[in-house]
């Protein structure tokens, strides 16, 4: 009789969608061109590893590599925070996609941001056959490039990044640091052995140091932090207090002067008609996301919407990339409440500062969420195939927790982490159909309340 374990997984097979369940009965494929050229780099490298000791020197230069989008970079930024809080000699040098470039640049303590397209992330469709040339080609140029900047220190902050971790072996960065991946491993000087491994129940690589520990299930920040901690002792300073600076950006003069000309040219400060005239509070909601196997139907975000709107007479702020303005005008046709769109027309930090003037925030797993909890606003998040232990909010404080709400799919294959999927066959898969409007007003509902005395405070910044 199978036990309750096997039972467990074959409940959660038979759930899956039909496109991860076929993906999880084949098995994950082998790239056997990308495991040649890997070994290949692996033969090329700098030389022995670095000598033990501190990097010598006082003002070592360190440099950062995520290839994400505008949540996972922005997840790096208390890792960030802490070197440079720690280590204000050191100069940080942000290396990211151009698709977050701005991100990167507003986040505290980064000096420089070196903007570079990696292969694999621009969400531009499937590459054609001169695309899968391509990465191997631009790792040995940008290489040459990285070696003549000369850094000291390099951590790729992505685990399972191989390009990043290849790109800092062929520029001969003396301190490679990162997540020991098979992909990764044999290009660091040191690391930490990946959450996914372990969870596995599956041996780290050889060059993992028997006493390192993390946690096997924790936030995307703690892994960046638990990188830097890393970091920090190769730049002798391992001694010190581990330090979680909150998730933060920090606009400029000129972004927050053009979001209030946005807020005014939509007159969301408009006072709404009544006893006293009083201004309504606003509700941004972004529809969109990185990947379609997160994605709610807006009609089901117009009913969460229109109840808030017959409750406490909230105004709707719909935001998103230039790509997700169909899904924003769909939206706004279902919708009853006056509405602002200003999806595709805004940079981060002007977001940023129209975020930070809002009620609360909604939306499925996506940057938004993220930038609007770290401008201080609450949210409410929907989860179908990522894990909100890893992406949700973010917050070590009772107060942290309540100003933020995850819904998540019930169905047993909740977090099977596939995104990479193709438009789903139905309006939505079927994790993020069985996610109700009744749940989300719900949930809707609890964090207004609960951060009811708020938001005059986030209102004023």
């Amino acid at each position: 009789m199978p036990g309750s374990h096997e039972q467990g997984d074959a409940q959660r097979l038979a759930a899956m969608c039909a496109p991860v369940r076929a993906r999880v009965q084949a098995g994950e494929p082998v790239n056997r061109a990308r495991e040649c050229v890997l070994a290949l780099i692996a033969r090329l490298g700098p030389g022995p590893r670095p000598p033990p000791g501190p990097i010598p020197g006082t003002t070592p230069r360190v440099l950062l590599i995520r290839p994400d989008h505008l949540g996972d970079v922005l997840c790096t930024s208390p890792a960030v925070q802490w070197l440079q809080s720690v280590c204000p000699w050191a100069t940080i040098t942000y290396m990211a996609g151009p698709w977050s470039a701005e991100v990167a640049a507003r986040l505290p303590g980064v000096l420089r941001v070196w903007s570079y397209p990696f292969p694999g992330f621009a969400r531009s469709g499937p590459p054609g056959p001169l695309a899968r040339i391509l990465p191997y080609v631009r790792l040995w140029w940008l290489a040459r490039q990285v070696r003549a900047a000369r850094f000291d220190l390099a951590v790729n902050l992505r685990p399972d990044f191989w390009w990043g971790a290849a790109l800092m072996y062929l520029a001969h960065i003396p301190r490679r640091l990162g997540y020991l991946t098979p992909g990764t491993a044999p290009f660091l000087t040191d690391g930490l052995p990946p959450p996914e491994s372990l969870a596995a129940g599956s041996a780290p690589p050889d060059n993992v140091d028997a006493g390192a520990e993390l946690a096997l299930h924790q936030h995307v920040v703690e892994h960046n932090l638990d990188l830097a901690e890393l970091a920090l002792a190769e730049l002798g300073q391992g001694y010190l207090d581990r330090q979680s600076p909150p998730v933060t950006l920090e606009p400029t003069e000129e972004d927050r002067a053009e979001a209030f000309r946005l807020w005014a040219l939509h007159r969301l400060d408009a006072p709404r008609p009544g006893v006293e005239w009083t201004i309504p509070p606003v509700v941004a909601v972004a529809p969109g996301a990185g990947s379609p196997a997160k994605i709610w139907a807006p009609e089901r975000w117009a009913l969460v919407i229109d109840h808030l709107a017959g409750r406490y007479g909230v105004r709707c702020l719909v935001t998103g990339t230039p790509a997700e303005k169909p899904l924003a005008e769909r939206l706004v046709a279902a919708l009853s409440t006056p509405t602002a769109v200003v999806a595709g027309e805004t940079s981060v930090g002007v977001l940023a500062t129209l975020l930070q003037q809002c009620r609360l925030a909604i939306g499925p797993d996506n940057g938004m969420l993220h930038l609007a909890a770290a401008m201080g606003v609450p949210t409410v998040r929907l989860f179908g195939p990522a894990d909100p232990v890893l992406f949700g909010p973010y917050g070590p404080t009772a107060a942290d927790r309540q100003a933020h709400a995850v819904v998540q799919t019930p169905r047993p294959c909740a977090a099977c982490g596939y995104l990479d999927l193709p438009p789903p066959a139905q309006e939505m898969y079927p994790c993020m159909a069985d996610i109700t409007a009744e749940e989300v007003i719900a949930a809707a509902l609890r964090v207004w309340v609960a951060t009811e005395g708020d938001a005059p405070r986030r209102r004023d910044r």
